[in-house]
């Protein structure tokens, strides 16, 4: 797996991402443990929907859309090595 960079996370983008994660939880129900951020509980919940849940990944693009909204990038699904950007879909 490779990925595709758009730009450098933001300490402004990290805000709005935390706070669409709590609207997030909210909307669908995810608890928030004393110890998480919601944008941590959230990113559980939706691999955890996928992988056990065989939800077909409906949480994670679900989340994946508010993540780039949060953002103000269209095709960002998150954040890896501190830069904002997507997984590449070839080799």
């Amino acid at each position: 797996m490779s990925w595709i960079c758009i730009r450098v996370m933001r300490s402004d983008d990290m805000d709005k991402v935390q706070a669409s994660a709590v609207r997030f939880a909210k909307r669908h129900g995810v608890t928030v443990q004393e110890h998480q951020t919601a944008w941590s509980a959230v990113e559980e919940f939706a691999n955890f929907q996928e992988d056990f849940y065989e939800d077909g990944g409906y949480y994670r693009r679900l989340w994946a859309r508010c993540f780039a909204r949060a953002v103000g990038i269209k095709n960002a699904t998150g954040v890896a090595w501190g830069t904002i950007g997507y997984e590449s879909k070839g080799n």
